[in-house]
């Protein structure tokens, strides 16, 4: 009679050992599950102010009045416009690529 009830015990204490431990890491992985969704936040957030100035900088006509100011470039001639077999040749052939490590 002992017996069964020291096993049953150690039945009951062991079972409440896991539960108790298993309460605390179902906490801890909330935790980290709620500090990754903030992260995700954050990161769409910034990839949107991102987008919205990749938009700006790609406008067309800002991209032409910097490339005026900075780059000193013109129009394009007629007088400039030549056939492909015009254009002078390489002077000497490129290295050969590298193989990939």
């Amino acid at each position: 009679m002992w017996r069964f009830f020291l096993v049953w015990l150690v039945l009951a204490s062991s079972v409440g050992y896991a539960v108790y431990h298993l309460k605390y890491e179902v906490a801890r992985k909330e935790r980290v599950l709620t500090q990754l969704n903030r992260q995700i936040l954050a990161d769409q957030e910034s990839m949107q102010v991102l987008k919205a100035e990749w938009s700006f900088l790609n406008q067309p006509q800002r991209i032409e009045e910097t490339a005026r100011i900075h780059l000193s470039l013109e129009p394009l001639t007629v007088k400039q416009i030549t056939k492909i077999a015009a254009l002078p040749l390489r002077a000497q052939p490129l290295p050969p690529l590298a193989p990939p490590v």
